[in-house]
């Protein structure tokens, strides 16, 4: 059985007659959120509706999940569809699909970040231009071949709510989401989660966006306890793969930057692979 994932359109078409061309192929379709671009005034553009709508009609099945710039009408076309799996399930097969969408606490992030490199003085490690630019914004910087974060005022912390995605999530409210979608395929001999944000990892690792994990510790949280079979996530626009615990986990890059995804399940031995590739 194999699947088209796909993550991070933000409004990006430029591919979808061969996206069409690809679903045609496979069993069914999986989408890991943020269909439009992100901002303050975002809505889901008539565009943007016919175009996934293709999607989903070419589709043979398909499961997804509200990416962290998703309004309210975006949820709402995706529940229409029959589609969203956020705090829900959907079986095919015996796999049975779950998960939670939407972001977590920006201003947490921002701050659990400033906090990590404030814990201990940490040599710089090779990050990206983008990388470097972003945890400039929250105040971290590379000096002498070390991660420094600049002191805030009040007003500067005041600042960072304006990187507030439209709706948001507790880590508490993640875990709840997740254990009411789980509970309803607990019994599926085959269990995928599916998140935007990726579960939460340790330390510094230079293929993250930041270089460290913006990621939800209630997902990883989660995932150690009820260890479902896989994890698919998007949103950092990588293609990453670990795993937590025993739990193997993939991070798909974005449709926008030109990449989709194959999943292929074995029933015989109930694995999964994952491969990225280019349109």
């Amino acid at each position: 059985m194999e699947f088209l994932v796909l993550s991070d359109i933000h409004d990006n078409w430029l591919h979808l007659d061969t996206i069409l061309d690809i679903v045609h192929e496979v069993n069914g379709v999986i989408f890991l959120g943020d269909l439009m671009q992100h901002s303050e005034h975002s809505d889901v553009s008539p565009e943007s509706q016919k175009n996934f709508k293709k999607i989903y009609d070419a589709a043979k099945w398909m499961v997804a999940i509200p990416g962290n710039g998703a309004v309210p009408k975006v949820v709402h076309f995706m529940d229409r569809l029959g589609i969203n799996v956020h705090g829900a399930s959907k079986q095919i097969g015996e796999i049975g699909f779950f998960g939670v969408g939407r972001a977590t606490d920006t201003v947490g992030v921002v701050l659990n970040l400033r906090e990590f490199f404030q814990s201990e003085r940490y040599a710089a490690i090779e990050l990206d231009s983008k990388s470097i630019e972003t945890l400039n914004v929250f105040g971290v910087f590379i000096r002498n071949g070390f991660f420094e974060v600049e002191d805030w005022s009040p007003e500067k912390f005041d600042e960072i709510e304006k990187y507030r995605s439209p709706i948001e999530h507790t880590e508490d409210e993640v875990f709840e989401i997740l254990l009411r979608g789980y509970e309803t395929i607990r019994n599926s001999p085959v269990k995928v989660l599916i998140s935007h944000v990726p579960p939460y990892e340790t330390g510094l690792n230079p293929v993250l966006p930041e270089g460290v994990s913006t990621g939800s510790k209630a997902i990883t949280r989660f995932i150690l306890e009820f260890q479902p079979t896989l994890v698919l996530s998007g949103h950092y626009h990588r293609d990453y793969k670990f795993t937590i615990g025993s739990v193997p986990c993939a991070i798909v890059p974005a449709v926008k930057d030109g990449f989709c995804s194959i999943l292929h399940f074995e029933s015989k031995d109930k694995q999964f692979r994952i491969k990225s590739r280019r349109f």
